[in-house]
């Protein structure tokens, strides 16, 4: 059953409640539209295959089919304007998806832990987003959205020009070993490589300044680290769970690495390692 809450347009999706594989959303509601899939609406419905979305729905909320983790494809709608952060987070069934050209923003973390999504694809003519080679960007490539977890390859480059590398972009991605990210990156968010658990070395590039919380969380295989002089700012929890990590580069002295902004907790769980400098002030 749907459980429906009224707003300005119309209805508001926000809760189903059954445990049937294929849904088809109804278009109205008390003679009203029914316009957005709230936060949740389907999360953990595990026995969901299939979904039908109406041409009525302009939005997708927050984390709406969070742990579906047996819904193996969706067709999004040409009204759709609108997915927000995290909506297909854990639907490891998933195999494909088409977003239209309707769709303008994009929330972060979308296609996190979809293990089995091997190529994103995109109308051609949207006017936010590409795709290249199967992962998501913004038109501009200045911003790194989605790498398709389920690719096989166990290196990937991304794209020379990127400025900006999303929220959860590579979270759960357990096959890749090694990442090469151009010079042009000033800002890794959080959460961007957690749980990449075959990730064994990764150098930050120069122009580096923001590394987000929880970055490279879980990434239990990593064992040594490169991290640039131009790095201001480390996030809580960055290195939570690098059991394997040892060394960690810095390009920098004593001095600056004492003067980085560290989250708290930075350096939990990680007893082994040891910082090596470039050059030495004593």
């Amino acid at each position: 059953s749907f459980e429906f809450s009224e707003s300005d347009s119309g209805y508001v999706l926000i809760k189903y409640t059954g445990d049937s594989t294929k849904v088809t959303i109804p278009s109205t509601y008390n003679d009203k539209p029914v316009t957005s899939i709230g936060s949740r609406a389907f999360a953990e419905c595990s026995s969901l295959t299939s979904i039908t979305i109406p041409n009525s729905i302009v939005s997708i909320g927050n984390y709406a089919f969070y742990s579906c983790t047996s819904l193996a494809s969706v067709n999004i709608p040409n009204s759709v304007t609108s997915i927000g952060d995290r909506v297909f987070y854990l639907c490891k069934s998933l195999t494909n998806i088409m977003i239209p050209n309707s769709v303008t923003n994009i929330g972060y973390g979308v296609f996190a832990g979809c293990c089995l999504l091997k190529n994103i694809e995109i109308a051609s003519d949207n006017p936010n987003y590409k795709v290249i080679d199967g992962n998501l960007y913004s038109k501009d490539c200045k911003t790194f959205l989605a790498y398709a977890i389920g690719k096989s390859s166990n290196h990937f480059s991304i794209l020379d020009g990127v400025t900006k590398i999303e929220d959860g972009a590579f979270e759960f991605c357990d096959k890749l070993m090694s990442i090469t990210i151009p010079n042009s990156v000033t800002n890794i968010d959080s959460w961007v490589f957690a749980s990449c658990s075959r990730l064994i070395i990764i150098t930050i590039p120069d122009n580096v300044t923001n590394i987000g919380s929880c970055a490279f969380t879980g990434c239990k295989s990593l064992t040594t680290i490169t991290i640039p002089s131009s790095v201001k700012s480390i996030g809580m929890y960055v290195f939570n769970g690098c059991r394997s990590l040892i060394n960690i580069n810095y390009r920098g002295s004593r001095t600056q690495w004492s003067a980085i902004d560290k989250g708290t907790g930075w350096n939990k769980d990680i007893p082994n390692y040891t910082i090596n400098y470039n050059y030495s002030e004593e």
